[in-house]
């Protein structure tokens, strides 16, 4: 679905910042729309054994390539640094970004690809399962009815739900290997370095303006994601404040308890002491869920920012 967008030369430098590792097109191809001359029911026929495998496989690239391209972004940062303090002249810098930004191209593309891939193999893996527990439920009402009957030698039916169950939960897993933030990072240092891309600039303005329609996909399903999830989050702060508050009160209470001579030195301090450890944790979190709103926040108009300049 997105390789049209990142379509590149075959061959890239295999040099220090990046190197080429073939995907069979098979596992590309595998886990897409079944071809037109087939029956449309086909689509649906699918294998728990296949798709495990294939999962599987597509799970190991795809945590590869996303080690792969953080370690791209971090060269891509410290290059701008140096450039930054007249530590290396605009040739050399030119020369280095090019590289990374061919890498940056070829990966990108790469994790794009193998994240399809794997979604649809959670969206079929998700029909199977439901379709699983209909049958299910189908066959214990029927074993429910035969058992009240009093009928003998009721043959319990073994059921692959469990393995449905367990194929999703490890897509779902490989999936938050690249998370909000990172992607939105490496969306940002895409969008900043496709001008050094080979694969950008062969296409002219045309290979840009792939790449920004690529970007601006990747970022209308992030800020989706996003609003729920910060939504989330915000209401976590809010019960962790009234938390906060509660905690605060009981310490208050324990004060005045203490100085009309209810507790003595030794309790008051017992449940003192545990009072404000909870506050300092719940206060923790608090300082710690604003920063990562407030980070994502940030990242997301920055990228934002960056495709309304990119020309």
């Amino acid at each position: 679905m997105f390789g049209f967008l990142f379509r590149r030369t075959k061959k890239i430098n295999n040099n220090l910042y990046g190197r080429e590792r073939a995907i069979p097109q098979s596992r590309l191809d595998n886990f897409q729309t079944a071809k037109q001359e087939k029956e449309p029911y086909l689509f649906l026929r699918v294998s728990i054994e296949e798709i495990e495998e294939e999962v599987g496989n597509v799970m190991k690239d795809f945590r590869s390539y996303i080690d792969e391209i953080k370690e791209v972004s971090m060269k891509i940062d410290e290059l701008s640094k140096m450039f930054k303090r007249g530590e290396i002249t605009g040739s050399v810098y030119q020369s280095i970004m090019k590289e990374l930004s061919n890498s940056l191209s070829f990966l990108v593309d790469r994790i794009f690809n193998l994240r399809e891939i794997l979604e649809t193999a959670k969206a079929k893996a998700k029909l199977e399962w439901t379709k699983e527990r209909i049958r299910m439920k189908a066959v214990e009402s029927d074993l429910y009815l035969k058992m009240v009957k009093g009928e003998s030698h009721v043959k319990r039916v073994s059921s692959p739900i469990h393995r449905w169950e367990e194929i999703i939960s490890r897509i779902d897993r490989a999936l938050s290997y690249l998370t909000i933030e990172d992607e939105v990072t490496i969306l940002s240092h895409y969008l900043s370095s496709v001008k050094w891309s080979d694969g950008a600039t062969s296409g002219g303005s045309d290979g840009i303006e792939r790449a920004k329609s690529l970007c601006k996909q990747r970022m209308n399903m992030i800020t989706d994601r996003w609003s729920s999830i910060r939504r989330n989050k915000i209401e976590e702060v809010i019960n962790l404040e009234f938390k906060a508050s509660q905690i605060k009160e009981k310490i208050k209470e324990v004060e005045v308890r203490f100085a009309v001579g209810e507790f003595n030195q030794s309790i008051y301090e017992y449940k003192i002491s545990n009072l404000k450890g909870t506050l300092k944790k719940i206060e923790e979190k608090i300082s710690n869920l604003r920063r990562y709103i407030n980070d994502v926040d940030m990242k997301i108009f920055r990228c934002l920012e960056l495709l309304r300049e990119t020309p």
